[in-house]
């Protein structure tokens, strides 16, 4: 085997290798934050303040009976309280039932808020992956990477911004009246 048809093999691979790097030069790459984007839309900014407004009262009958429960300890627990064995057993019943209570209430009040996620997070994020894709489309991406698997990239790629604007352009979706704005979570 002669040397120059030895080099040949080589050649063929480095203009390949030549080729690849000017495609992937070509390669316009984008990369968004979904999970920010999801959680800054007015549609589960909407959903949120829904989901408090909801639980406000049964929230506040929560706050109470944590009251009502720190002040049977105080008085159980006062050397100077001149409870009676009656007396006592009372407050110990009384707290107890009022604990289970508590318990009980705080478990609702998780599994609706849990439910509420399960249910409104994943349409977001599917819609959300559809705005995407229509900016992509509209400023030529040909790849937009979640910013959750990305180490390093500038911030002049990132269209989480605009991907919210998209999004809550096409899915308004006004905050009730009286409500407040649940913050966006950091980056």
């Amino acid at each position: 085997m002669s040397f120059s048809s030895g080099l040949r093999p080589l050649l063929a691979f480095s203009a390949l290798l030549a080729a690849s790097h000017v495609a992937f030069g070509q390669t316009k790459t984008a990369v968004v934050n979904m999970q920010a984007a999801v959680f800054a839309t007015a549609e589960i900014k909407k959903a949120d303040a829904e989901l408090q407004a909801i639980q406000k009262s049964r929230i506040e009958v929560a706050q109470q009976l944590s009251a009502d429960l720190t002040s049977i300890s105080t008085q159980l627990q006062d050397p100077k309280s001149k409870l009676t064995e009656a007396q006592q057993e009372e407050l110990n019943f009384r707290g107890t039932k009022e604990k289970r209570d508590l318990d009980r209430l705080q478990q609702d009040l998780t599994d609706e808020a849990t439910r509420a996620r399960e249910e409104v997070i994943p349409r977001i994020t599917q819609k959300m992956v559809e705005v995407v894709k229509k900016l992509a489309d509209a400023k030529a991406f040909d790849l937009v990477i979640d910013t959750a698997n990305v180490v390093f990239s500038k911030q002049a790629m990132d269209i989480t911004a605009e991907a919210i604007a998209a999004y809550d352009k096409q899915y308004p979706a006004p905050l009730p009246a009286g409500a407040a704005a649940a913050p966006a979570p950091k980056k």
